[in-house]
């Protein structure tokens, strides 16, 4: 479910993108266009950040089983 936009896009570079859009929202232009365009930027970003979190959640839960059956025989 990533946007093509981000689905290549390191974690850290997607962190440091949607920073820069909630200090835009939070600094910049007070126009409802750019805040709902912005808004909706920062939310694809965040999807793509937890998607990229749990990927690495399982990737390591496989990992910490695999070492816990072979330290277990």
């Amino acid at each position: 479910m990533s946007n093509p936009d981000t689905s290549k896009d390191g974690f850290e570079s997607m962190m440091k993108r949607l920073e820069e859009i909630v200090s835009k929202m939070e600094n910049g232009d007070p126009h409802l266009e750019s805040l709902v365009e912005n808004y909706q930027k920062g939310v694809q970003l965040l999807t793509s950040c937890r998607c990229k979190l749990t990927e690495a959640e399982i990737s390591i839960q496989k990992i910490s089983e695999k070492l816990a059956n072979a330290t277990s025989k």
